[in-house]
């Protein structure tokens, strides 16, 4: 299957699952109080966590290898199940310290309950990473999707009858227990239990896996330091102000780029001898990704005032502000965010891990050199340290590629110009209108500078368009 016809599908089943928690929110909300969600909100913490460990790669390895043998398919997903299992009894034997730490005595059973999660989706994993080995995506957007609907439909019924934050839990474990099941049905390979006590296999990728399971751990680190700093030196305001401000830039961002990464990986490791071809296949992704995320970014970074001013309230003019920085943020990262699937699908994880590294010192060193001149600076340094380490890491890409960097911009050309010409169009536009901040303007801003925008891509770079028509 095609990266077109493999990202369609992913598409589906995110915005899915994405529906599903706009649902769950409105729908449980109203009835499940505040106090329930900050229960549910400490548990993600230590699940979230959990997620890290739960195949320590593996799956990724399933995908990326050229030649996968029975033995290594039985020794990757008893691993799975042995590590899945693990989290869970860790995360039980360890729930009543974290429910004294948080002061939470309810917690406990929350997290046992959670905990029976790992064991179910890991004795999935393996399942679906051979699905998605064969570009299975549209059985997995079934999956997928149909398992989201239903448990929120469980988990609004469970609310309804006063299970409280326990509802919340009957969600996340009907959701898995559906998946797994229907990945297990959706696919044909069974494991054989006679083979499957033997993992001397798993040492055949375990470089790989390990590799990046220690990438995926400094990235979490880094991704999650922002908050831990700003906690500890500034005010509950501040980070308030800066929580929603990378909350308004991550969520698009990180939606479309799941989308994009996940869709990729088998093609480019079907192909990842062919250096030629995995650079246009990986150019071709990060137009894409850029065609939407460009523009996407510019019209928050523009229209930043009225648009948190109308959506969240004049109370939260520091996020406007923060947006100013962080929206060009957004871009670099969504632009590099397919970097991470070229390492792998070339097997050079090691590299990966490096990169991590660089990021996670890049980043850590930009919060706390921030902290010493506000809030507002500390986020100009977030966009310098992000413009340093995507400068890096494309010129490390290309190079694993053995392709020039050069070609990234002239790839990116069309959509920066866009964003440019949008950009003045949108700010020029504003002096035709009455100054008045309401979400009748906003709209009307939002759609001159998607027609301007469309309307220089339709010259710059026509293969873009029909692409993106083609998805659509």
């Amino acid at each position: 299957m095609s990266l077109v016809n493999n990202t369609r599908w992913v598409a589906v089943s995110q915005a899915a699952k994405i529906s599903a928690q706009v649902i769950s929110l409105v729908l449980l909300a109203r009835i499940i109080p505040p106090a329930e969600y900050g229960l549910l909100a400490m548990a993600t913490v230590i699940v979230n966590f959990g997620y890290l460990f739960r195949d320590f790669g593996t799956a990724a390895a399933l995908i990326q290898r050229p030649v996968i043998t029975e033995a290594l398919k039985n020794a990757v997903f008893t691993f799975n199940l042995l590590m899945g299992a693990a989290v869970a009894i860790l995360i039980i034997l360890l729930s009543p310290l974290i429910a004294h730490y948080f002061g939470q005595p309810r917690l406990t059973p929350v997290l046992c309950l959670l905990a029976l999660t790992f064991p179910l989706a890991s004795s999935a994993s393996s399942h679906l990473a051979l699905l998605e080995r064969d570009s299975k995506f549209k059985k997995i957007a079934g999956i997928e999707a149909s398992s989201s609907l239903i448990a929120t439909v469980v988990g609004v019924m469970a609310a309804l009858a006063g299970w409280g934050v326990y509802s919340l839990a009957a969600q996340a474990l009907c959701n898995a227990l559906l998946s797994t099941v229907q990945i297990w049905l959706a696919s044909a390979w069974r494991p054989s239990w006679r083979k499957a006590r033997d993992v001397g296999s798993i040492g055949e990728i375990f470089s790989f896996s390990g590799n990046l399971a220690a990438f995926n751990f400094i990235i979490y680190l880094a991704r999650n330091t922002d908050t831990w700093i700003i906690s500890y030196y500034m005010s509950s305001a501040l980070l308030g102000a800066y929580n929603l401000a990378t909350r308004i830039m991550m969520l698009p961002m990180q939606t479309l780029t799941f989308v994009v990464g996940r869709s990729l990986l088998p093609v480019l490791s079907r192909d990842h001898q062919d250096s030629a071809k995995v650079t246009t296949t990986f150019l071709a992704a990060t137009a894409g990704i850029a065609f939407l995320a460009f523009p996407l970014m510019t019209g928050i970074m523009v229209l930043r005032e009225p648009f948190v001013t109308v959506v969240f309230g004049p109370q939260w003019g520091l996020t406007a502000e923060l947006l100013l920085w962080l929206a060009p943020a957004g871009m670099l990262q969504a632009i590099n965010s397919t970097s991470s699937t070229v390492f792998i699908a070339k097997g050079e994880t090691r590299l990966l891990f490096w990169m991590g590294v660089l990021n996670a010192t890049l980043m850590i060193m930009a919060f706390l050199a921030g902290t010493l001149n506000g809030i507002t600076e500390l986020v100009r340094y977030y966009l310098v340290a992000n413009l340093a380490y995507v400068s890096i890491c494309t010129c490390v890409v290309f190079n694993c590629m053995k392709s020039s960097p050069l070609m990234m911009i002239k790839n990116l050309l069309p959509s920066i110009i866009g964003c440019l010409l949008m950009a003045l169009a949108m700010t020029q536009f504003a002096h035709f209108l009455p100054q008045q901040t309401t979400l009748l303007s906003l709209l009307l801003h939002t759609a001159f500078g998607s027609v301007v925008y469309l309307l220089v891509m339709a010259l710059l770079s026509p293969a873009t368009l029909k692409r993106f028509a083609r998805f659509a």
